[in-house]
């Protein structure tokens, strides 16, 4: 029995070998000039390869060996987004998937990333997106992890969106209650006051009486007032999706044909999703 326990092992690390699948993570691009998408771009590969190294199916290519070989092949980081020279790299490490993407700027926070799936052998390319805000790139990363994996397994357990934060209510339900409070002994004072007033009878102390219980009145009533403003918001906010934040994914589709070229200090792209 001991004899067949080194075969066994070996047996079975053969077949989890086969049966994974190997993707190579490549350089990312962006069309912007913007310093902090270009830090981004250059981040988020790294960012992309951590979340798919949970999953057990995967083998990644490790990064250091990709910038390595890059360099002695004298790939540029555009020829990538060439299915061909993709190829040519994902046989040359005998890769199943190349996954490289571009990075757009949708507006001061906000960014999107289009992931570009090529299937080595057949030359079958899918794409995925997801949008958000910058500070969310880790989510980012997350998401699309997991839409790459149902992409590649076949698997329909896909992520249309995550939440990323909520903001807390604790402040307004503090304001709610504390106006709440102040208004209902604002309102017994005006009673108490209101009383003293009616059964004074010293002429010298009722005009005094009288202000005192005005006032409790008044107070009464702004405390009342904001109690139902801060009870409108925070019930507002408790049962809206608007304290929250999400990022955001779309189905899977053909990749969008893009185009690049830079000389120089001259770079242009283009665009057209079908």
């Amino acid at each position: 029995m001991r004899k067949l326990l080194p075969i066994l092992a070996l047996f079975l690390f053969f077949q989890n070998s086969i049966s994974q699948t190997k993707i190579a993570v490549v350089d990312f691009q962006t069309l912007e000039d913007d310093f902090s998408i270009l830090n981004i771009t250059s981040q988020f590969p790294n960012l992309l390869q951590t979340e798919l190294s949970d999953f057990a199916e995967f083998t990644l290519v490790e990064r250091r060996d990709l910038d390595k070989v890059l360099q002695e092949q004298e790939f540029i980081g555009s020829e990538l987004t060439e299915d061909s020279e993709a190829i040519s790299l994902g046989n040359l490490y005998g890769a199943d998937f190349v996954i490289n993407g571009q990075i757009f700027k949708e507006s001061e926070n906000e960014i999107r990333i289009d992931v570009k799936i090529l299937h080595v052998q057949t030359g079958k390319t899918l794409g995925e997106k997801v949008s958000g805000k910058r500070k969310y790139l880790s989510r980012m990363a997350e998401l699309l992890a997991k839409n790459i994996h149902a992409s590649i397994s076949g698997s329909k357990d896909r992520v249309k969106e995550l939440q990323v934060a909520s903001q807390s209510n604790k402040g307004m339900i503090f304001m709610t209650l504390a106006s709440t409070a102040f208004a209902g002994i604002s309102f017994w004072q005006s009673k108490i006051a209101a009383k003293n007033y009616k059964e004074e009878t010293q002429l010298s102390k009722i005009e005094g009486k009288y202000k005192t219980a005005k006032r409790w009145q008044k107070a009464s009533i702004y405390g009342s007032v904001s109690a139902v403003i801060f009870g409108y918001f925070t019930l507002k906010r408790l049962f809206s999706d608007e304290n929250s934040e999400y990022i955001y994914t779309q189905k899977p589709h053909e990749f969008p044909f893009q185009f690049s070229y830079q000389k120089d200090e001259v770079k242009f792209g283009l665009e057209v999703n079908f």
